[in-house]
């Protein structure tokens, strides 16, 4: 009875659409709208179906070279080349048909990392009696380094830190500082900053991608010190001066090969001037350095 009456219902739709000539619109279904793609490089069939004649896969320009396309007997193929770095990537592809599009979202994952050891450094001045310059590698985020602040101060100068790294380091790609969150407790946390990587090439001038912020503080990116290390990120925490605000996360656009030793110059001084740190202090938690895997 359910199959005789199914068949009368598609007959009488049948014969009024032939009557009326009313438009059938045209299906378009894609199984997964959001992909998260591994770094090494995946190939994913992401069920597909369409009654429209022609479909066109748009990739934007800024993705062409890694992020790929085809639809293949019911599927849309998606594939992502490796991901040679550690940040991540996204992008987008639309599905086009005369009447319909779907938009389909990709994240790839940048490749795995492994914390590089600190083995020692120094900075321009250190406060024993409430922060140890060990505690900025020590693994506790609730210790601190602390600037000179009794006599002789070290308030409103700028403040230097380097840091010696082990031997076997591969690759420096990733920095991530924390600052000081004690609660109450806002001296120091940074302004504008610097930071300076030692390895192999950095004894030449330039080659280092990305924008120059819009403040003059500091040397031009790509410039090398007198002891060898070139200037690979300028950057501008002054939002976290008076709230806690978390670590500053820094990819680097050029990686680092066999690092040796990591500065960071932050601006205390003078007093009054934009971008210094708080109070014109130094303060840090912790300094994280990772190179990626493989």
């Amino acid at each position: 009875m359910k199959k005789i009456l199914l068949s009368c219902i598609i007959a009488t739709v049948a014969f009024s659409c032939a009557k009326d000539e009313i438009p059938v619109p045209t299906a378009l279904m894609i199984e997964e709208l959001d992909l998260t793609l591994v770094a090494e490089g995946e190939t994913y069939r992401n069920r597909f179906y369409t009654t429209a004649a022609t479909v066109n896969v748009v990739i934007p320009e800024s993705a062409a070279e890694w992020l790929h396309a085809v639809i293949d007997n019911g599927y849309l193929v998606i594939t992502a080349d490796r991901n040679a770095s550690i940040g991540i990537r996204t992008s987008s592809m639309k599905i086009v048909t005369p009447e319909r599009e779907a938009t389909v979202n990709i994240t790839q994952q940048g490749l795995p990392t492994k914390l590089i050891k600190i083995t020692g450094g120094v900075p321009s001045s250190s406060q024993s009696s409430e922060g140890m310059w060990e505690y900025t590698w020590d693994g506790d985020h609730a210790t601190y380094w602390h600037s000179q602040y009794s006599a002789p101060s070290a308030q409103y100068n700028d403040h230097l830190l380097q840091w010696d790294l082990e031997n076997d380091a591969g690759s420096l790609d990733l920095i991530i500082t924390y600052p000081r969150n004690n609660p109450g407790g806002a001296n120091g946390r940074t302004g504008y900053f610097c930071i300076y990587v030692k390895g192999d090439g950095t004894d030449v001038p330039g080659g280092i991608e990305g924008e120059e912020p819009d403040w003059d503080w500091g040397d031009p990116l790509g410039s090398v010190d007198a002891d060898g290390y070139k200037l690979v990120y300028k950057g501008d925490d002054t939002f976290k001066q008076n709230a806690y605000g978390g670590p500053t996360i820094m990819v680097l656009p050029t990686p680092i090969n066999h690092p040796t030793g990591v500065k960071m110059l932050f601006r205390g001084g003078p007093q009054g001037a934009t971008g210094i740190s708080r109070g014109g202090h130094g303060s840090l938690a912790e300094m994280e350095l990772y190179g990626k895997v493989g």
